[in-house]
């Protein structure tokens, strides 16, 4: 298991858990190895988009209306999302690597770290909210973490810093607090307090 250790009751819970299951657990920490950078302004429009940008929707969309916008610009992205089949993501994100492919752009959902290697120079959140199935919400802090860690990674093309921006700026102050913050607030500490583990639809059809 892979993920960060927050809220700080997580990591006791996780231990109770396997203990529960009769298994023995230990954590090991790691540190970040490429500073993450929150840039200073919002992007005020895509034709600010640049070789390395990932823009971040939450809705395919959003998704496809950021596609068509960068086509008629000229910059053509890679597009990845959660529902496309696993084959096609891979193309896609190899397309996105590629520097001779002329999809040096990606739009992407926040499936953009679902087993691809990609590199990213700077993660753009279009909306820091999303639809989880029942209702549209914010992203919690775990979440926007993850996604803007998804920026220089180490050993990429630009594995010296990662950029992190949005396109309104109270969400780039929200994405500051995040990135800069101790940790989660004290509501999403009470509503981790507690978790159960369930298998997934595709286990159950393997049993059914």
């Amino acid at each position: 298991l892979c993920g960060a250790s927050e809220p700080r009751e997580l990591e006791a819970l996780l231990h109770r858990l396997a203990g529960n299951c009769g298994d023995l657990a230990t954590s090991e920490t790691h540190r970040r190895l490429v500073p993450l950078v929150v840039e200073d302004r919002p992007m005020r429009s895509l034709e600010e988009a640049e070789a390395g940008d990932c823009i971040i929707c939450f809705t395919r969309q959003d998704i496809m209306l950021t596609k068509m916008e960068l086509d008629r610009l000229g910059k053509s992205p890679a597009v990845v999302y959660g529902s496309l089949p696993p084959a096609v993501r891979r193309e896609q994100g190899a397309l996105f690597n590629d520097p001779s492919s002329g999809r040096n752009i990606l739009v992407a959902s926040d499936a953009v770290g679902m087993g691809l290697n990609l590199d990213i120079r700077r993660v753009a959140f279009r909306r820091l909210r999303k639809f989880d199935g029942e209702a549209s919400r914010s992203l919690n802090i775990s979440e926007i973490r993850q996604i803007a860690g998804r920026a220089g990674r180490f050993g990429s093309r630009y594995g010296d810093r990662g950029l992190v921006t949005c396109f309104l700026q109270d969400d780039l102050e929200e994405v500051r607090r995040v990135l800069s913050g101790p940790g989660a607030t004290v509501e999403e500490k009470e509503k981790a307090l507690k978790a159960a583990l369930f298998p997934t639809p595709a286990q159950l059809e393997d049993f059914s």
